[in-house]
This record gives structure tokens, C-alpha cells and sequence, in this order.
């Protein structure tokens, strides 16, 4: 029989890191959702994006070529190299500039935590939508292994071990692996008969700790390969004359949300990841009289190199245009931050206490895109571009025989084009490609800092600030094969160069009524700043940059552990404005279509 004057289980207090300094969730004023690792083991989760129904307001798409990250229903599509990401990806302290650098994490996980809203106040650029926050696991403190084994129906399997291992008193050192297949994918793809999104990885990561009363010393390396079918897309809508064009090719081709699609270029991805950081923590308790003062430094190299990666450019079993790398895609970052920590009861004799973290942030990388667009049938192309600019008011002017559009021929074209391919071809040039490259280097310098300062016994005032300048260089080239590629995609040969400095200020304001030591309500205005770049697809020399994003974010929040500690609850209002909203679209004012990255005027989340 039950008795009910037993008291409520008690929820666990959960420890975060999201102001860069461990906290009680209950006394962080912003919105964060937190997995600890345990729940990552029974969710029975096989990748992040298996858990992104456990945290509110976030979508997450991850593969070896690209990452991305949605949170309050804005991100960045990794629909091109040269975008940086608008939701920060950070593990264990170490800030990575690419969002596909989260992947070779997913074991072996102590929690992640996702901070909701502009977050450029103490993690910098790329974080206007949010922040990923991962936390690793540490060594513990006995020898052994353990690990996990995982095999479904649906064909994915993996086997993740752990290896523990305590050298004296001192030093420690852990070792995990990921060794993950997925048979069946995410999609399947009726022309090629194959699945697609059947990601792949081998993963090793090692992390070593030195630990004494005066010094902690965290040193951690990863190595990870990763590969997969590449035709990552389905189409959902499709005109009646393109769709009767792809079942020429595929019988079984379609338009809708099903998780099939058709696509005929035999697309691959793989991409391999280095990296290596050391953390050192270094209590200085006492120095000025601060009660509780400590050091960090966080020095972090990190590598991923691109090696496989094709799209079928058309999205279609025609056989019109892929894009292919032209060589291996390295992208490099280095970075070193220093910041102090403190907590003092006594302020000057105003006041009560204060909590403040303050520091200096250097970052360094860099980038090389190479693409090459190439026709694969001269006739199916021009079948595609009829097919789709088919009863189109602005159908490009150039395709046209004896003053008639050819959209109004369609499909007969190609043929045609098929049957004078052996006299075309040779006047025409066998090759129809564009080849175009980016390489960019990017420097960027940033001093911060932030306070809660209690004015009162139960409430602080709130305030920091980011100051950071960025630089970035690019050196751009295209150059064009035939006649047809500069004809439906606005390309032109050019070797441009360009550089361009940006100054980062991101202030944050704000007040905490904390009652409790479990509940807090608090009310913040944010600002985050995501930095401009170039475009890594440049078929032209036009829209060749553009500017950074910036957001600007109200919100009144309140948290707190209720009935006896059983009930944790968490609500947030907030009013998220975006300023020179960065997205990718095509510009078709000849009728051609080119890919280009302009700022949008304004967006809102709310």
C-alpha cells in the first residue's frame, strides 16, 4: 500500500556552465535546456539530432559535410562554406567555427546544454540565435572500462567503449571511441537504388588530467573519419513539367514529403577531424581580497579536411549538373582565451556580493572552397531549363530559336540536342564545367566581461559587454569551360581579391530578482553579432560579400524547483529582432541563376 505522507522524489540539481562559470540552473538568468549524458544512453539516441525533441525550440541537423543548428526557428543553412554558423557550437570551453565539428562528440558526454537567444556577451560572434554548450566526461578516479553496444532494426549499430585509466595521484587519463554504421539512412533514393544519410564514423578521442591543490591541467585530442551518401535532399513540390521530365528518368520520381527521393549523381561526403586543447585552471582565492578568484586557459587547435563531397546540383535523376570538389576542402582554426573568474561577498562596502568573469579571446582561421560545376548531358540540361522556366514570365532571353522561347518547346529540345551531339560536341566543346574557388584567412581579437552585482540582499544588477574587432581575406576565381554554365548561372571568368574589418560590440543589461536559492525571475536586453564574409560559390563577381547580422533581444524569464524540489519549471517571454538578416537565395533577373548571400532588412522571433 502506498503511503502517502512519503515524501516527493527529489529532482537532482543540475549544474551548468553557461556564464562560463559552474551554476545552479536555478540561478542562470537566460533560458537554457539541458541533456545530462545519462539520458543520452537510455534515450537510446544514435546522434544530437535524435535529442533535439528533449529540448524545447531546437532543430538539429548534422552530417560529416555540414552542420545545422535551429534555435527559437532561426540558424544557418551549411549550404555554403564561406556562412558562418548564427548558433555557436562549444565544447568543453573550446569555441568551434564550424557546426560539424559537434559530431565527433556525441559519446562519452557528461551534458550539453543549448542557450536560447543572442549569447555575445561571453561567447562572441556566431551566437545571435543561441549557443551549444557540450560538456565531456572527465577521467574519474578508478581504473576499468565500460562502453556500450547498440544495434536496431532499422540497421544502425555502434559500439562505444571507454577506457579509464589512473596513473598516481595526480594523473588520470580517459579513452573513448565511436565506431557507428547506419545500413538503411534517412532517405531513400529510387534512381540510384541505394540509401542515403547512412552516416559512418570512426572516432577516438583522449583526454588527460592533471590535478593538484594549486592546479588543474586538462589536456584532450580527437581524431574522427567520417562518411556518408551524400544526396542529403528531397524535393516536396515539383511543376507538372519538370515532374513529367524526372519520370523519363526515374519511373518512380516524385514531389512530396516521404522520405524517398531521386537523385543521379551517386553523391558521397567524407570528411576527417583533427583537433587538440589544454585547459589550466589556477585558484588565486585571496588575491585583492576576492574571496573566491580562479584563472583559466583554454588553448585549442582544431582541423577538418573535406576529402569526398558531391550534390547533385539539379536535385533531379536528370543528368544535368553536379558539383564536385575540385580538391580536398581544409578548413583551421586556432584560438586562446584567458579569462578570471570571482565571487566576492563584499564589494567596496556597497552592496552585497558580486559574481564577475572577465577576460581575452584570440582566434585564427582559415578556409579553402573549391567547386567545380560541370553539364553532365548537354541535352538533358537544356530538356531541365526548359522544363523549368516552362510558362515562366521572365524565361531567360538568351535561350531562344528563331525568336521562340525554348520553354515552350520543352522536352523535344534535348532530344534534339542528343541526336547532333556528335557535330555539336565538337564545335561546342566537349567540357561545359565552371570551376570556382575561395580562400579566405580570418583573424579575429575580443576582450569581455560580465557581472552580477547584488545591489540588494535578493537583487543584482546585470551588465557586460563584448568589444572585438575582425579581419578577413578572400581571393576569389572563376573560370568557365563552354557556353552553357555562364548562360543558365550568370557566371563570369574573374580573380578578385577583397578584404574587409568588422568591430564586434555586444552589450548585455539586465535584472535578477533571485528569492530563493531555486527560483529566480529575471529580465535581460541582449545584443548578439554574427560577422560578415564572402561567398565560397562565386560564379560571378557580384554579391561577392556581405555584411554582418546582428539581434537584438528583450526577454523576462523565470525558473525555479517547486513542491518539496519534484518539480523543476522554466518559462521564458521573449522579443528577438534580426538586423541585416544574412540568407542565401538566387538572383534570376536575366533568367540565369546564380547562387548569391545577401542581407535580408529585418526578421523577428517572438
Amino acid at each position: 500500500m502506498a503511503n502517502d505522507d512519503a515524501p516527493a522524489a527529489e529532482l537532482p540539481e543540475i549544474i551548468v556552465t553557461a556564464q562560463k562559470t559552474a551554476q545552479s540552473i536555478e540561478r542562470v538568468p537566460l533560458s537554457v535546456g539541458t541533456v545530462d549524458g545519462e539520458l543520452f544512453q537510455q534515450s537510446g539516441a544514435t546522434g544530437f539530432a535524435d535529442l533535439q525533441g528533449y529540448v524545447g525550440n531546437v532543430t538539429i541537423a548534422l552530417s560529416p559535410t555540414g552542420g545545422d543548428f535551429f534555435v527559437r526557428g532561426f540558424g544557418t543553412l551549411s549550404t555554403n562554406a564561406g556562412f558562418e554558423p548564427s548558433v555557436g557550437t562549444v565544447v568543453d570551453g573550446v569555441f568551434y567555427g564550424r557546426s560539424n565539428f559537434l559530431s565527433v562528440f556525441f559519446n562519452d558526454v557528461s551534458r550539453m546544454e543549448v542557450l536560447r537567444g543572442p549569447q555575445g556577451t561571453l561567447f562572441g560572434k556566431n551566437s545571435t540565435a543561441g549557443v551549444f554548450n557540450l560538456v565531456t566526461r572527465t577521467p574519474d578516479s578508478g581504473n576499468g572500462g565500460v562502453g556500450e553496444a547498440f544495434v536496431s532494426d532499422s540497421g544502425e549499430y555502434a559500439v562505444r567503449p571507454v577506457l579509464n585509466m589512473v596513473f598516481d595521484e595526480h594523473w588520470s587519463a580517459r579513452l573513448s571511441g565511436n565506431f557507428s554504421r547506419d545500413d538503411q539512412g534517412e532517405l531513400f533514393n529510387t534512381d540510384l537504388d541505394r540509401d542515403e544519410v547512412n552516416v559512418a564514423q570512426d572516432t577516438l578521442r583522449l583526454r588527460v588530467r592533471y590535478d593538484s591543490d594549486k592546479i588543474r591541467t586538462d589536456i584532450g585530442a580527437f581524431y574522427s573519419d567520417q562518411r556518408l551518401n551524400a544526396n542529403n535532399f528531397q524535393l516536396i513540390k515539383v511543376s507538372d513539367p519538370m515532374l513529367q521530365l524526372m519520370r523519363q528518368y526515374d519511373a518512380d520520381a516524385e514531389g512530396r514529403l516521404d522520405f524517398r527521393n531521386s537523385a543521379n549523381v551517386p553523391a558521397r561526403g567524407a570528411t576527417r577531424f583533427v583537433g587538440a586543447n589544454a585547459t589550466v585552471d589556477y585558484p588565486l582565492d585571496g588575491l585583492r581580497g576576492i574571496d573566491k578568484l580562479d584563472f583559466t586557459a583554454i588553448s585549442a587547435y582544431a582541423r577538418q579536411v573535406i576529402e569526398d563531397r558531391d550534390i547533385d546540383a539539379d536535385f533531379s535523376p536528370v543528368p544535368f549538373i553536379r558539383d564536385t570538389l575540385i580538391d580536398p576542402s581544409p578548413f583551421r582554426q586556432l584560438s586562446q582565451e584567458f579569462r578570471f573568474t570571482g565571487h566576492d561577498d563584499n564589494v567596496l562596502g556597497f552592496g552585497h556580493s558580486i559574481d564577475f568573469v572577465i577576460g581575452g579571446y584570440w582566434y585564427e582561421s582559415t578556409l579553402n572552397a573549391n567547386d567545380v560545376f560541370r553539364v553532365e548531358d548537354l541535352g538533358a540540361a537544356l530538356s531541365y531549363v526548359t522544363a523549368a522556366q516552362s510558362g515562366a514570365p521572365n524565361a531567360n532571353a538568351g535561350l531562344q530559336l528563331l525568336g521562340m522561347p525554348l520553354t515552350r518547346l520543352a522536352f523535344p529540345v534535348g532530344r534534339l540536342v542528343d541526336l547532333l551531339n556528335p557535330v555539336l560536341n565538337p564545335l561546342l566543346g566537349g567540357d561545359q564545367a565552371a570551376y570556382v574557388t575561395l580562400d579566405q584567412k580570418t583573424s579575429t581579437q575580443a576582450i569581455f566581461g560580465q557581472m552580477e552585482y547584488f545591489i540588494l540582499d535578493d537583487w543584482a544588477l546585470i551588465a557586460g559587454a563584448r568589444v572585438g574587432r575582425e579581419h578577413k581575406q578572400g581571393h576569389f576565381t572563376s573560370t568557365a569551360e563552354g557556353f552553357l554554365i555562364p548562360l543558365i548561372a550568370d557566371q563570369n571568368d574573374h580573380d578578385t581579391r577583397l578584404s574587409r574589418t568588422e568591430t564586434e560590440f555586444s552589450p548585455k543589461l539586465g535584472l535578477k530578482w533571485q528569492l530563493l536559492p531555486i527560483a529566480n525571475t529575471y529580465l535581460t536586453w541582449t545584443r548578439g553579432y554574427k560577422s560578415g564574409g564572402f561567398n565560397a560559390l562565386p560564379l560571378n563577381d557580384r554579391n561577392l560579400e556581405f555584411d554582418p547580422e546582428r539581434a537584438t533581444s528583450l526577454e523576462l524569464g523565470a525558473k525555479a524547483r517547486l513542491l518539496q524540489g519534484s518539480l523543476r519549471l522554466s518559462a521564458a517571454l521573449f522579443d528577438t529582432r534580426f538586423d541585416n538578416l544574412q540568407v542565401s537565395t538566387f538572383a534570376t533577373d536575366s533568367g540565369a541563376a546564380a547562387p548569391v548571400f545577401l542581407n535580408a532588412a529585418s526578421a523577428r522571433s517572438r
